[in-house]
């Protein structure tokens, strides 16, 4: 598995591509029914994103959310920090009102019950992020987010190469 992946990154000719391939890549191991790629500010245009399963429209609509929803998904965030991978399932109590207003925001609007972020880290610094997400609320066990923490580093370092060879923004 590792080996596809620093294929696709020695191999892809731009960001766009390279996105793609980690997507195709990521749902030959994780069971998945909308993903994006993207740095997760709402500064960041929605157009340098990767999109699987959602429609762009929905998705910008809950963009103008991402900052109000900092707080609420600071949980998920941090742990996504320190374990390159996190689930709201593992990071907010089911009937939190975190969790609430994140299914209300986010999950709800989408047309999902679960979600799984994969921080994409180099040098100690967030160069983007992978959500996954999932109709069944049972999504993302701990076997599918061991192999994600895997891959993430070299999922990291290749998407990192091609904002750079690519001059993408990746934050604010």
């Amino acid at each position: 598995n590792l080996a596809k992946f620093a294929a696709a990154a020695a191999s892809a000719t731009s960001l766009r591509e390279y996105r793609e391939t980690v997507l195709s890549l990521l749902q030959r191991l994780v069971p998945f029914d909308a993903a994006l790629v993207h740095a997760l500010s709402p500064r960041v245009p929605l157009e340098t994103a990767v999109l699987r399963g959602l429609d762009p429209r929905s998705l910008a609509r809950t963009q103008k959310r991402w900052d109000e929803l900092g707080d609420v998904l600071s949980p998920l965030r941090l742990l996504a920090n320190r374990q390159l991978v996190a689930t709201a399932a593992e990071a907010l109590p089911r009937r939190s009102p975190a969790w609430r207003r994140l299914d209300a925001l986010v999950l709800r609007p989408l047309g999902q019950r679960a979600v799984c972020i994969v921080h994409l880290i180099v040098q100690g610094r967030v160069v983007g992020a992978v959500v996954l997400l999932s109709r069944l609320a049972t999504a993302f066990d701990a076997a599918q987010v061991a192999c994600l923490r895997r891959v993430a580093p070299l999922i990291a370092v290749g998407d990192a190469l091609h904002q750079r060879l690519s001059q993408v923004a990746t934050s604010s």
